[in-house]
């Protein structure tokens, strides 16, 4: 069985890999492959990545996906206080036992709550279509046409490998969560099955077409920030958008992620500057439960106001509200459930030598956070003033 796991997890590296060797010579002379007189840019056609080094486009790299998306599971939480061995250890349990593990769960319950969509609990099938099948493949796309623009030999290898990266960290901090059961079914859909078809899906031109060019959809992550003062990272977690005219200028759209989901009304004027107004409800956090797998914390309502260039970012302003009876249930979690402003000014407006930096400012904690970002760098920092003692004790 573990055998059968592995090659699950790595065929599909191994085939395109193996593809880009065998077809390296003959894409030379394709009328879509690099020569020596015309630009890569020119050459390609991208369906998602931006070169220009603004907006939500000035992360679109290795490095910021992988602190994104992998470390968005984090929440508020303190670096410190993350149990990695406990966490390599359930998620290692789940994978190399998953017909055991399943069996534990129920694969009634699996089923239904990993994959079909329905009302009531057990809603875990919502993450994994729009963030891991979506949104994982969609990433997946964007880095390969990043490995081309900066002419890595595989690209399409080069954006499998990075994105594993991402979901392993990303499973890992998860599968820590669950102390009482050692054998998670968690990330079982995930890996096996969400993560790498929806990576060949999106492998698919007709259904990059549709994504990109009618839907819009975007990348708009956050920008990353790490307090220095508490040990945490804020401001962080993977967020896409995707939109749909309606009558020009008006528009229809949606913002999702791990910080705000939010159904807007957007208005374009002729310049394709966008301006849009969204309200929606989000899960707080995501928790573990006893038969091995997640439920929502709490559902919360959430509002938005984005500044938008082309479908790339510049303003994203939201809130959310504080959730006073969640507090005095389980005071551990005092940081997620706590009132949010956020406003985020990603770069294009702030530059320093010909570098542009992004800003964040926050009102949150009882307290006022101020931070700045690059896309050159990891992660940006952020400072606040002094913070209640409840929050900062909190996970």
């Amino acid at each position: 069985m573990k055998r059968i796991i592995i090659f699950l997890l790595f065929l599909p590296i191994i085939i395109f890999s193996t593809e880009e060797t065998n077809n390296a010579e003959s894409q030379i002379n394709n009328d879509s492959a690099l020569n020596e007189t015309t630009s890569v840019d020119k050459k390609f056609k991208f369906y998602y990545f931006n070169p220009k080094e603004e907006g939500a486009a000035a992360f679109y790299n290795p490095l910021q996906f992988v602190v994104e998306g992998g470390f968005g599971a984090l929440y508020n939480m303190k670096i410190d206080r993350f149990e990695w061995q406990d966490g390599v250890e359930n998620l290692w349990n789940g994978l190399s036992d998953p017909a055991g593990s399943i069996d534990k769960y129920g694969w009634k319950n699996f089923f239904m709550h990993e994959f079909i969509p329905h009302t009531g609990s057990g809603q875990g099938y919502t993450a994994n279509w729009v963030w891991h099948f979506i949104g994982g493949g969609f990433r997946t796309k964007l880095l390969e046409e990043y490995y081309i623009y900066n002419n890595y030999e595989y690209p399409k290898l080069y954006a499998w490998l990075t994105m594993y990266s991402m979901h392993f960290i990303n499973e890992i901090i998860q599968a820590s969560k669950f102390k009482s059961n050692k054998a998670s079914i968690d990330a079982l859909p995930d890996l096996l099955f969400f993560d790498w078809v929806g990576k060949l899906f999106f492998e698919i031109d007709f259904v990059n077409n549709i994504f990109a060019n009618h839907l819009h959809l975007r990348d708009w992550s956050y920008q990353t920030q790490y307090e220095v003062a508490t040990n945490r990272l804020l401001n962080n977690g993977q967020l896409y958008w995707v939109r749909y005219e309606i009558y020009d200028p008006i528009s229809i759209s949606c913002l999702t992620g791990e910080q705000i989901s939010s159904f807007n009304i957007t208005y374009q004027t002729k310049s394709k500057r966008q301006f849009s107004i969204g309200v929606g409800a989000k899960a707080k956090a995501f928790m573990s439960n006893a038969e091995g797998g997640t439920d929502t914390s709490g559902i919360v309502m959430d509002f938005g106001f984005y500044y938008s260039i082309n479908d790339n970012p510049f303003i994203v302003l939201t809130y959310e509200p504080e959730e006073k009876d969640k507090i005095e249930a389980d005071p551990r979690y005092k940081n997620e459930y706590t009132q949010k402003l956020i406003l985020n000014i990603y770069p294009g407006f702030l530059k320093i030598n010909n570098t542009s930096f992004g800003m964040s400012f926050m009102i949150q904690k009882e307290a006022f956070f101020i931070g700045f970002t690059s896309g050159q760098w990891p992660a940006g920092f952020i400072f606040s003033t002094p913070q209640g003692q409840e929050y900062l004790d909190a996970n």
